[in-house]
């Protein structure tokens, strides 16, 4: 119990991720956690992209939390409120607010020390489903839209587009 004390800490120290501690593993709920300094990507053995490699360092971790509807509103409903009321907190930085016909889009952030980002956070709230992704880290974007980045990430997409082609519909 006190080695994983500090786990437990550690992962609440955001609205969203206390967040996405308290639903995982709640029925209709699916999680996952991707650690990206042990995830190899395959863009990484044909384009040489050090630029974007290095801006992805800062990155630790991205949670992914999905809630299939199913026909319960009242869960669905209650999760989402859930959403607004952390996004709502003073700890984020709203960067986008969208609420169109069939779908509602947060994407918030926290501010890191010396112009980094702590957190960048998506919620999305469709018919069918609600999406809760966040990314977390010392993560340093003041580089992203440098002439390198973006000749790196422009390789990367036609790394993609050459070996995946159009992108499917995914859910």
């Amino acid at each position: 119990m006190v080695a994983c004390f500090p786990v437990i800490l550690a992962a609440q120290d955001s609205p969203f991720s206390a967040l996405i501690d308290r639903y995982s593993g709640n029925p209709g709920f699916e999680s996952s956690v991707i650690l990206p300094n042990n995830t190899s990507f395959e863009w990484e053995k044909e384009v040489d992209n050090s630029s974007v490699k290095e801006m992805m360092k800062g990155i630790e971790e991205i949670s992914v939390l999905k809630y299939q509807a199913e026909g319960n509103r009242d869960v669905s409903e209650k999760f989402w409120k859930n959403i607004q009321k952390a996004a709502s907190d003073q700890t984020y930085t709203e960067l986008m607010n969208v609420n169109a016909e069939d779908v509602q889009v947060r994407i918030c952030m926290i501010k890191g020390d010396g112009g980094t980002t702590k957190e960048v956070a998506l919620a999305v709230n469709d018919k069918d489903r609600i999406i809760l992704i966040t990314m977390n880290g010392t993560m340093d974007f003041s580089s992203m839209f440098s002439q390198e980045n973006l000749k790196g990430l422009s390789e990367m997409g036609a790394y993609f587009m050459d070996h995946k082609g159009e992108c499917d519909n995914h859910d």
